[in-house]
C-alpha cells in the first residue's frame, strides 16, 4: 500500500486516501461525464425547493469513461441520505458515511473540507464505480433515490468531483425559499425558415396563400452543457396572429394589414402551431413590391400584445421572398345563349363548366360583376339580360361587343336597373348598351341619404321608350356621359310637372342626343355640371338651384313648340344653335327613332347597314367643339367633330361642302374640302402638339 496526494486542481483540496496500486493506475480522465440527475431528468441551471419539499437526486454515466472515483459535495443547509447502488461492477461502492473497507480515511473530513475550500460544506458522500478489466463503459443510471434534505433557508450547491483531478464534472444549484417562485414568462417568436407564402405575384382583390409556425421559445439549450437548459413557462392563449404587408421590411406603422388569426389554445415551452390560411389583397392596395410580415401576438393599441413575456420586440417576422403587387387585365364573357348552355336565356340552367371564359361564359351579367376585380373587363355577347345589376364599388369595364355599333348596341339589352355604389372612380366604365330601365349613381340600401355619387363613366348607350315614375331616369352620375341616346322618355308621376329625367349628375355630359325627354335636367346646390356637343330637341327644360351651375357650349338646343325653358342661371359658352338637328326618324312612344343626323355627303343608314345620301345636310354636323378630337370620324369630316350621340364615332355623318365629296383624297386636305388651303393650316394650329395616344 502507498500513501498518495491527490490535487483537487484550482480548490488545492488535498485528499489523502491510501489507496491500492491498482487504483492509481487505472484512474478516470479527466474528461470523463458523470452528471446529477434531479426527480429522474437532467435538471435546469436552477431549482426552487419549498421547506417541506425533497428531492430525488442519481448520478448518472454518459458513456465516455469505464472508471469513476470521486466525491459529492453539498454546500449549504441541506443534507444526503440513503442511496440504491444500480452499478453492478465488481469494484463499485457508494458511501453516504464513513469510509469504504480497506481505505484509511482522513478523521473529521468535513472539518478540514471546510477549512480547505468548502466553508459552507455540510455532508458528502464518495463513490467508485468500476469493473474488473477489460471495463465496458459507465452509461446510464449508476446510483439513485439519493433523498436531499431542504433545511431552510438558504441556497445549495451540489458538487460532483472527479477524486483523480479534483474537476468539477457537474454543478447544480438548488435554490430553498418560503413561496413557490413566480413562473418565468414565455417568449413567443416564429420560425423564419417556416414562413411561405405563394404565389410570389398576385394583384389586388386576389388571395395569398400564407403558412407560418408560431412557437414559445420556451427552452433554449445552453451551449457549454447540453444537460443545461434555461426554463419558461407556458404561453396561454387566447392572442392575435395578424399578417401585414411592408415596403420597407419594418414593422411600423404604414404596413398594409392583411388579416389575422386568433389562438386560443396552450403552447407549452418549446411548443409550436402551424397556421395555413389565405388573406385578400387589399382592393385598393398600391402597386409595387411588399416583403411580408407574420406578427405573433398583436394587438393594435396596445405594443406589448395580450401575454407578458421575456422579450416582446422579437414576435414578428419576415417571411423569406418579396410580394409583387401588380395590376390584373382579366377578361370575362358573358352569353345568354351560349353553345354550352344548356338553359338558354335562363340564367338559372347554366353551363356546368361555366368560368366566364370565352369558351364557358358566364349566363348573367351580375354573375361576372361577382366574380371580378378592379381593372378586369366584362365583354357582353349580343343577348336580352332582363336583370338588375350592382357595380358593387368595382373598378371594372362592362362593355358589349361593339360599342360604338349602333347595330351592336341595340342588339345587347339589360332589360333592368343599373346600379353604382357610389364610390366607383372613372376607370369604371359601362359602354355600348340598350338600357331598358333607370341608372342610379349610388346604391339606396347602402347610402339611403345618397351622400355619395358615382365617378363611372357611361358611354355609347341608348335609353329609349322608358316611362319612369317620377323622373330620374339618371341620377347621381357626377362622372362623364358620353355618345348616348336618351330619347321618348315619359313619366307617370303625381307631381307638377316638370319632372326631370337627368338629376344631380353634376359631371361632363358631352356628345349625347336628347329627344323627346320629359322633363330635362335638374342639378342640386352646390353642383356644376358641363354640357356641350349635345343635341336638345323638344321639351328641354333645365333646373337650377340658386348654389348650383351649368355650363353649356356647343349644343343645340331646339324645340319645334318653342318650349325650351331654363330656370336658373347658365354660363353660356361659344357655339350653341337653335336649329333642327335635321334626324332621320324621330322615334314615337311605339316605335324608336333614328338619330343619325342627315348629310348630302354620306349618312350612316342602320337599317340597311351601309352608307346613303340625303336630300339635306344637318347644320349639327361640324358644329361641336373645334379644339376636340374628332375621335373615329370617316372622311370628309371637316376636322370638327360633330354635335350628338355619333359624333367622333365611326357612325358619324360626313361633311358637306356644297359639292359631291372629293373622289380623290389630297394630302393636307384635312377638312376634305377638296382644297388644301389656309382653313386646313387653322386646323393644324389648333390641335398643335396634341397628344391624345392611349395612356
Amino acid at each position: 500500500m502507498f500513501e498518495i496526494d491527490v490535487s483537487f486542481g484550482r480548490r488545492d483540496i488535498m485528499k489523502r486516501l491510501s489507496v491500492p496500486i491498482l487504483l492509481l493506475i487505472l484512474a478516470c480522465p479527466a474528461q470523463a461525464g458523470l452528471y446529477i440527475w434531479v426527480n429522474g431528468q437532467p435538471p435546469d441551471s436552477e431549482i426552487y425547493v419549498l421547506p417541506s419539499e425533497t428531492l430525488v437526486l442519481s448520478i448518472v454515466g454518459d458513456g465516455l469513461t469505464p472508471w469513476f472515483d470521486g466525491l459529492m459535495l453539498v454546500e449549504g443547509p441541506a443534507s444526503i441520505t440513503g442511496h440504491t447502488m444500480v452499478h453492478t461492477g465488481s469494484l463499485s461502492y457508494y458511501w453516504d458515511e464513513g469510509c469504504p473497507p480497506g481505505y484509511i480515511c482522513l478523521d473529521e473530513p468535513l472539518i478540514w473540507l471546510r477549512e480547505c475550500c468548502f466553508p459552507r460544506l455540510t455532508d458528502l458522500s464518495s463513490m467508485e464505480f468500476a469493473n474488473d478489466l477489460p471495463s465496458p463503459p459507465l452509461t446510464g443510471l449508476l446510483v439513485t433515490d439519493i433523498i436531499f434534505h431542504c433545511e431552510y433557508p438558504g441556497d445549495v450547491t451540489l458538487w460532483l468531483l472527479d477524486g483523480a483531478t479534483g474537476e468539477p464534472f457537474d454543478i447544480v444549484t438548488i435554490h430553498q425559499v418560503a413561496d413557490p417562485p413566480p413562473p418565468k414568462l414565455p417568449d413567443l417568436f416564429t420560425h423564419t425558415v417556416s414562413d411561405r407564402f405563394t404565389p410570389v405575384q398576385l394583384s389586388p382583390s386576389e388571395m395569398l396563400s400564407i403558412r407560418w409556425l408560431g412557437s414559445n421559445n420556451g427552452t433554449v439549450c445552453i451551449p457549454e452543457d447540453p444537460w443545461c437548459f434555461e426554463q419558461f413557462g407556458p404561453a396561454n392563449g387566447p392572442w392575435v396572429e395578424a399578417v401585414f404587408l411592408s415596403k420597407n421590411g419594418i414593422l411600423d406603422n404604414g404596413d398594409i394589414l392583411l388579416g389575422t388569426v386568433t389562438f386560443a389554445g396552450s403552447l407549452s415551452p418549446g411548443g409550436s402551431h402551424e397556421v395555413e390560411t389565405q388573406f385578400q389583397i387589399p382592393a385598393d392596395c398600391p402597386l409595387g413590391n411588399y416583403k411580408v410580415i407574420v406578427y405573433i401576438d398583436y394587438v393594435p393599441t396596445e405594443p406589448a400584445g395580450c401575454i407578458q413575456e421575456t422579450n416582446e420586440t422579437n414576435n414578428w417576422t419576415l417571411c423569406q421572398g418579396t410580394l409583387s403587387v401588380i395590376p390584373r387585365f382579366a377578361t370575362f364573357y358573358v352569353d345568354d345563349d351560349a353553345p354550352g348552355d344548356p338553359g338558354p336565356n335562363d340564367p338559372a340552367v347554366s353551363d356546368p363548366l361555366e368560368d366566364g371564359s370565352n369558351e364557358h361564359p358566364f349566363d348573367a351579367i351580375q354573375e361576372a360583376i361577382d366574380t371580378v376585380i378592379d381593372r378586369d373587363t366584362v365583354v357582353v355577347l349580343p343577348g336580352t339580360y332582363a336583370e338588375d345589376i350592382n357595380f358593387l364599388g368595382k373598378n371594372i369595364v362592362i362593355t358589349s361587343t361593339g360599342p360604338t355599333n349602333s347595330a351592336v348596341v341595340k342588339a345587347t339589352t339589360i332589360d333592368g336597373t343599373v346600379t353604382f355604389r357610389g364610390t366607383e372612380d372613372p376607370n369604371c366604365t359601362l359602354t355600348g348598351f340598350n338600357i331598358n330601365g333607370p341608372i342610379a349613381g349610388y346604391d339606396w340600401e347602402i347610402d339611403p341619404a345618397g351622400e355619395n355619387h358615382t365617378h363611372a363613366t357611361i358611354s355609347h348607350c341608348i335609353l329609349e321608350n322608358i316611362c319612369t315614375g317620377c323622373g330620374q331616369l339618371i341620377y347621381a352620375c357626377d362622372g362623364t356621359i358620353s355618345h348616348c341616346l336618351i330619347a321618348n322618355i315619359s313619366y307617370m308621376c303625381l307631381r307638377a310637372p316638370p319632372v326631370p329625367q337627368i338629376v344631380a349628375c353634376h359631371g361632363l355630359i358631352e356628345n349625347c342626343t336628347m329627344a323627346n325627354m320629359h322633363d330635362g335636367i335638374e342639378l342640386f346646390p352646390g353642383g356644376t355640371c358641363t354640357l356641350r356637343n349635345c343635341i336638345f330637341y323638344r321639351s328641354f327644360w333645365v333646373i337650377l338651384t340658386s348654389e348650383a351651375t351649368l355650363n353649356i357650349s356647343y349644343c343645340d338646343i331646339y324645340s319645334p313648340s318653342g318650349m325650351a325653358l331654363i330656370i336658373g342661371a347658365v354660363n353660356w359658352g361659344p357655339g350653341n344653335i337653335s336649329s333642327d338637328p335635321c334626324f332621320v326618324r324621330v322615334g314615337t312612344s311605339g316605335g324608336d327613332g333614328d338619330y343619325h343626323l342627315k348629310s348630302q355627303a354620306g349618312r350612316w343608314d342602320a337599317d340597311e347597314g351601309r352608307w346613303t345620301i340625303d336630300e339635306m345636310t344637318s347644320p349639327c354636323i361640324d358644329a361641336g367643339d373645334p379644339t376636340r378630337p374628332i375621335g373615329s370620324e370617316p372622311f370628309p369630316n371637316g376636322g370638327i367633330i360633330n354635335m350628338g350621340a355619333y359624333g367622333g364615332t365611326e357612325e358619324a355623318s360626313k361633311s358637306y361642302f356644297g359639292k359631291p365629296p372629293c373622289e380623290t383624297i389630297i394630302a393636307g386636305d384635312v377638312n376634305g374640302d377638296c382644297a388644301v388651303d389656309l382653313r386646313d393650316f387653322w386646323f393644324i394650329a389648333l390641335h398643335w402638339m396634341q397628344d391624345n395616344s392611349p395612356g
